[in-house]
């Protein structure tokens, strides 16, 4: 199994449950590491052929820029279930941390995992 990763990728959004945090952003910073099999893109050395990181990075963006989340699980569950059907990764792992969750933290987060279904 190969994995692409895309480590630290911030941005600004509204998530929060909390009134102060529905009326303004805050950032977020993600970590995603995708599972899939690179056998295909060696072969052809095209990039069609594999998941173009940096589509993700802009789909996982505009997602959050465009949306707006009380819980910072629905939002990582969110993007792993894009990931998952619209790259048709094996698997994906998302660390999200929400650095001024708590004010004496310099990190508060979670980590998800999820595997696409076996049919």
């Amino acid at each position: 199994m190969d994995t692409i990763y895309i480590h630290g990728l911030q941005f600004e959004t509204i998530i929060g449950i909390y009134d102060w945090e529905q009326a303004a952003k805050q950032p977020i910073i993600l970590d995603i590491d995708i599972g899939t099999s690179f056998q295909k893109a060696i072969q052809s050395d095209d990039i069609k052929d594999c998941i173009n990181y940096a589509e993700v990075a802009d789909k996982v963006t505009k997602i959050a820029k465009s949306h707006h989340y009380k819980l910072v699980e629905t939002f990582a569950e969110h993007i792993a279930q894009i990931i998952l059907k619209d790259y048709q990764a094996n698997w994906v792992r998302i660390k999200l941390d929400k650095p001024k969750a708590i004010g004496s933290a310099v990190s508060t987060g979670i980590i998800i995992e999820r595997k696409k279904e076996s049919k």
